[in-house]
């Protein structure tokens, strides 16, 4: 439950939120998102009270990467990335040249740092991910959420790095991370700094589980990506 919150985000800023678990850092990109109304208050973007706003076009303006982030395995990277542009891409497909779409992706996949990865697979941007081919969950009859959507082949940065390139790709006005950096930390979280400095809201779990000098190492950075910290 949120009690008394209120703070403002300056366009083209970004701002970090920071506290234990079960605080209400992810409840706030809810809000957001409208995926709950508050019960008092309002939440405004551009002075306009996001619940005076038809739900599509809210969410259009929006791009996050939750907590866990979703790969689909019966996806290229290519098509993963892809999928952040909403379709989009797909309906002016013959006025774009097909290098002009890999050069999208190929950006957003760097701005993640996971260009050189990719690269490095077998076909490149055409490589699946998770299942090990387009019909294996079928082959082998498993089709549940887990073989669909996991992302097995991949690890837990490789997969936020891929659901960032996807968000990245989509240009929406406000991006939205939540709790990216538990999933970042064993790979560099700051190697994304372009990531962080262009995202609206960032949320992050206190730093408990870190040194003195650890924490204090983080926080400094965090406050050079994002600007200011909320605690």
């Amino acid at each position: 439950m949120l009690k008394g919150v209120s703070f403002q985000i300056p366009a083209g800023t970004a701002t970090g939120i920071v506290g234990p678990s079960g605080c209400g850092k992810s409840t706030i990109l809810a809000l957001l998102q409208r995926l709950y109304a508050p019960t008092r208050g309002s939440i405004t973007i551009d002075g306009v009270d996001i619940s005076t706003m038809r739900i599509g076009d809210l969410r259009q303006s929006l791009s996050i990467v939750a907590q866990d982030p979703k790969v689909f395995p019966r996806r290229s990277v290519r098509g993963n990335v892809l999928v952040g542009t909403g379709g989009k891409l797909e309906v002016v497909a013959g006025s774009l040249e097909q290098q002009d779409i890999d050069e999208l992706v190929r950006t957003a996949l760097a701005d993640a740092e996971l260009l050189d990865f990719c690269d490095s697979l077998p076909e490149g941007l055409d490589s699946w991910v998770g299942g090990g081919g387009s019909n294996s969950a079928e082959s082998s009859g498993d089709l549940s959420p887990n073989n669909l959507e996991g992302g097995g082949a991949l690890s837990g940065g490789q997969r936020a790095r891929l659901a960032i390139a996807r968000a990245m790709a989509r240009h929406a006005p406000l991006l939205l991370l939540d709790e990216v950096c538990s999933a970042l930390f064993d790979v560099n979280l700051w190697s994304v700094q372009v990531v962080l400095m262009l995202c609206s809201l960032l949320t992050c779990q206190a730093f408990s589980n870190l040194d003195a000098a650890s924490q204090v190492g983080t926080a400094a950075n965090m406050i050079h990506c994002c600007g200011r910290l909320l605690i």
